[in-house]
């Protein structure tokens, strides 16, 4: 594989690790909450058994949603700045009077 390709994957690695931990905790989080609270409303009729449950089951959640979408993005980004970082700093800036090696553009026709 070229260099390229190496840098894009590992940095789409590292990006699906960072950011998929970082989005499973605080969706762990937001969703206890979330669940909580959903849980507070039939806590009458469960006896206060429906805050915990909820909570519980909102944590799952969250947990599987933020890891998987943080995760996602991550990746995608990871692997678009790893691809960027190992271009050579030509590729990326151009040549000064801004027309490439080998084009003529417009006005050479």
């Amino acid at each position: 594989a070229n260099r390229e390709a190496r840098a894009a994957f590992a940095s789409a690695v590292a990006g699906t690790v960072v950011l998929g931990s970082v989005g499973g905790a605080s969706g762990t989080a937001v969703g206890g909450l979330i669940g909580a609270g959903l849980g507070v409303v039939p806590a009458v009729f469960t006896f206060g058994l429906s805050v915990p449950l909820g909570a519980a089951l909102g944590s799952g959640v969250g947990l599987c949603v933020g890891s998987v979408s943080a995760g996602s993005v991550g990746f995608v980004t990871g692997g678009w700045v790893g691809r960027r970082a190992a271009q050579p700093l030509s590729m990326l800036l151009g040549s000064p009077r801004g027309v490439s090696e080998g084009e003529e553009g417009l006005a050479g026709r």
